[in-house]
């Protein structure tokens, strides 16, 4: 698969501010990574208005700013409660057998997030669009169903 030219420089971008680990010129950007300084300017002027670096006017020094180890913190934790969630689906399909299966409505539909097969030979499968709609409430119920009618008829 082809890489996007544009993203695979940016992330370059942010990886030589982490290992400089100090303000950075622009032709210093650009030589190290050996970009054309245009196109240079050009990537570090839109980090910084998406808030990924900053510019001192005096110093003509482009700094990073806190808000990609945010992001990369935020990541960090939802792989972690992503590992829990993983932890407690094998711990319930060991002691069930059954299929798990966690999911989430989005607008009529459900959305897999994750499922683990059951390990039994014979398997019942309710879909989990049925579990979901039997707990709704009934004129939220009735809104789905007509609009699923609604979309199977065209």
């Amino acid at each position: 698969m082809p890489n996007v030219k544009s993203a695979v420089r940016a992330l370059q971008v942010m990886e030589q501010f982490g290992e400089a680990r100090q303000p950075l010129r622009l032709n210093d950007v650009a030589k190290s990574l050996h970009y054309p300084v245009s196109s240079t300017a050009a990537l570090l002027k839109s980090l910084a208005d998406c808030g990924y670096l900053s510019f001192d006017r005096h110093t003509r020094q482009y700094h990073a700013t806190g808000k990609l180890p945010d992001l990369g913190s935020r990541l960090t934790s939802i792989a972690i409660e992503e590992s829990a969630l993983t932890k407690t689906m094998h711990a319930l399909q060991r002691s069930t057998g059954e299929m798990i299966v966690v999911a989430t409505s989005n607008d009529i539909y459900v959305e897999y997030v994750k499922a683990m097969r059951s390990t039994h030979e014979i398997q019942l499968y309710t879909p989990p669009g049925r579990l979901m709609l039997s707990w709704a409430i009934l004129d939220r119920r009735h809104r789905i169903v007509s609009r699923l009618t609604a979309d199977a008829l065209l």
